[in-house]
């Protein structure tokens, strides 16, 4: 007998903790219930129904990504500086929440360095990167790993309350954290934007579908 479930991985755990029986296949899994294994160790039917839900709920994050790709962003740079120490990594989630009060939100990978330092600083930089900076982009994506000194060989600029930015972007904003909603693996800040500069001189670079891309206005 077996079942179909959408989905990206269906895991049976079995009493002992040790032993997984799963299939794995893109979008679409067929899990096939070998009773007699399953009555070998013993699967509680708990366990089942435990797996399948975690199976369901993995293919629809998995589809969302797939949504997700076709979604084309600017491209920046979230700066912080903590005790002279200076850090950033390249994010794809900055958005305009209002304008009057001025306020962008950016989300940040819990595990990440650049998340730590927004948390103890409170504050933060943006810079939006031009066609001209994908190397900037990507040195700042992990090229450089996290735990490294990423802004050692990239030009900053300085802003209100001498909060740091990406030298020659195409523009510029200094934020104060105002409110955090955490999620279990990442975090969405709010900020206050306090100065906001722009530099016209070439065009966004934008990113969609896992690539980096030209803008041809």
């Amino acid at each position: 007998m077996g079942s179909c479930f959408g989905g990206s991985i269906i895991v049976i755990f079995f009493k002992d903790y040790s032993k997984v029986y799963a299939k794995v296949q893109t979008f679409q899994i067929r899990l096939k219930l070998d009773f007699a294994l399953l009555n070998k160790y013993k699967v509680s039917g708990i366990w089942i129904h435990y797996a399948i839900k975690m199976a369901l709920e993995r293919g629809k994050m998995e589809e969302l990504r797939e949504v997700m790709r076709k979604w084309v962003t600017g491209v920046s740079v979230v700066t912080v500086q903590v005790d002279g120490s200076l850090h950033g990594m390249t994010v794809g989630s900055l958005v305009s929440v209002s304008i009057d009060p001025p306020r962008i939100a950016i989300t940040l990978g819990n595990q990440t360095r650049t998340h730590q330092m927004v948390q103890q600083s409170k504050e933060f930089g943006v810079s939006i990167l031009g066609d001209n900076q994908q190397l900037i982009a990507e040195h700042f994506s992990g090229m450089i790993p996290d735990q490294d000194e990423r802004m050692a060989s990239v030009k900053i600029a300085r802003m209100l309350n001498d909060i740091p930015v990406i030298d020659d972007a195409l523009g510029y904003l200094a934020c104060r954290v105002v409110h955090e909603y955490n999620m279990p693996s990442s975090t969405l800040f709010v900020g206050e934007v306090l100065e906001a500069r722009t530099c016209d001189k070439n065009l966004p670079l934008v990113y969609g579908n896992r690539r980096y891309h030209r803008l041809e206005l």
